[in-house]
């Protein structure tokens, strides 16, 4: 189970491979752990989502309230992002998203508990509080996950991992929507509870799990951890993601929040009907999202995929709102998925974890909370021109409209694609513009520059952060 590693002074160490290193051991079960999680916070969002039927034909919730918690749920979870971020890295990840799921479903419980027993529906602060707290702590799942996957993760394989991971989303999603179905049949408001509290159920059982089946990859923990966000916010590459995220995201949520409606409308289906399809979306989001991870990883370059991607999902979405055949928008809805699931899933998570690898430093859920922060906010506040432009503009021509993004996100990759490339900034090929191997190592911040001490290597040693050998440099 050894091998010697003999140095250039004659004397040698043993150290056990990397196959059977005993904290790998922990990988796979941290790794399912975290998974669940995250396919949790979908599922019960999804069955929230669910219930705005029943909440408006049984329980007296007007449409307009409705549509108001939905954009205060997305704002408050976008805010969440943006603060978990900062705290993930100064408090233990693993109980900060455990105490997170627990306190999210807790959150919702209560909702659907006060709902029931009667409270009047013209509460509407308390109503408010209590879905404000359901996402605001749902932010803690994906960011403290992010930070503890990317610990495990290898550089040769983070997009395919990164990609099964970001799968888990529409695993929850599906089952969210099983849920709500099998529970259909319950008449009137006996139906509220079971949509809300099992999938409630779920995610407080999720944070349990973690709590006490999850750890940090060990190997990690000599890693400095701080790193302010004003730093973070210098670098272009932060920037850059920050800004194709939102284009992409803007879509995802429009989408997400839609569809069902959309195609109902265009399709003139029942409900049921538009649900069932609706699938054919999340699905090639879950195939898409491996599927690029996959491909990033052998063509390392995760910017070259996600712009190929924004581009192929722009020229869809530009065509499909305006068929009315059915199975032409089945097909059409799942080569949109899995052209978007790519950069909507790779953005705040792979892309995270390549820029806390260049640092050295174990930020990864701190950058995603900033890139999914912002994203998630901005689209959230644009949701509300929807609700006003779907009656005078129409579905085709508001699409049109909100794909537009998706050009911005392209553009930005594309830069950035030609930066690694060393077209855009006059380095040379093969480097990317966060690194300088002039000095060591040198990450780029706006006029300021964070120097680290580069490690010192064998001659056949891999530099772990440039991934070439010291011999070849």
């Amino acid at each position: 189970d050894l091998r010697g590693n003999c140095m250039h002074d004659g004397t040698c160490k043993s150290v056990l491979s990397a196959h059977q290193h005993p904290s790998m051991k922990a990988g796979p079960r941290v790794f399912w752990v975290l998974y669940a999680a995250l396919a949790s916070v979908h599922c019960s969002r999804m069955s929230y989502s669910a219930a705005a039927d029943e909440l408006q034909e049984n329980w007296g919730f007007t449409r307009r309230f409705l549509a108001f918690l939905d954009c205060l749920l997305i704002v408050s979870y976008g805010l969440g992002l943006l603060m978990s971020g900062y705290l993930v890295q100064r408090v233990n990840p693993v109980s900060f998203g455990a105490l997170g799921a627990i306190v999210s479903a807790t959150s919702m419980a209560i909702f659907a508990s006060t709902v029931s027993l009667g409270l009047s529906t013209h509460a509407h602060g308390w109503y408010s509080v209590l879905i404000a707290c359901y996402g605001f702590f749902q932010s803690t799942v994906i960011v403290s996950g992010v930070k503890i996957v990317a610990s495990w993760s290898s550089k040769s394989k983070r997009g395919t991992e990164f990609g099964v991971y970001g799968s888990s989303s529409v695993v929850g999603q599906i089952l969210g929507l099983g849920i709500a179905a099998a529970i259909d049949d319950v008449d009137g408001n006996a139906a509220l509870m079971p949509i809300l509290l099992v999938p409630s159920s779920f995610l407080a059982f999720a944070g349990l799990a973690q709590w006490l089946l999850v750890s940090v990859n060990p190997d990690s923990s000599g890693e400095v951890e701080e790193m302010s966000l004003v730093d973070l916010l210098k670098i272009n590459k932060v920037r850059a993601s920050i800004l194709a995220f939102s284009g992409v995201r803007i879509v995802d949520t429009t989408i997400d929040l839609w569809i069902v409606i959309l195609i109902q409308e265009i399709a003139n289906i029942p409900q049921y009907s538009a649900i069932l399809l609706s699938m054919t979306y999340m699905a090639g989001i879950g195939v898409g999202s491996v599927v690029s991870g996959w491909v990033s990883d052998y063509v390392q370059s995760r910017s070259g995929v996600i712009t190929m991607s924004s581009i192929a999902a722009y020229c869809i979405l530009c065509g499909f709102a305006w068929t009315t055949s059915v199975a032409i928008l089945g097909v059409c809805l799942f080569a949109l998925g899995f052209a978007i699931g790519g950069p909507v899933v790779h953005l705040p998570t792979t892309l995270s974890a390549d820029i806390a690898a260049t640092l050295r430093k174990p930020v990864a859920g701190q950058v995603t909370g900033l890139i999914d922060g912002f994203g998630t906010i901005i689209a959230g506040v644009l949701q509300l021109a929807i609700g006003f432009g779907r009656d005078e503009l129409g579905w085709g021509a508001i699409f049109v409209v909100f794909a537009t993004p998706l050009l911005l996100s392209a553009c930005v990759m594309m830069i950035m694609y030609l930066d690694e490339a060393g077209y855009g900034a006059g380095l040379k090929p093969g480097f990317d513009p966060i690194y300088d191997d002039s000095k060591g190592v040198r990450v780029e911040i706006g006029t300021e520059d964070i120097k680290m001490e580069e490690p010192e290597l064998e001659e056949d040693d891999e530099d772990p952060l440039l991934g070439v050998h010291k011999k070849d440099r």
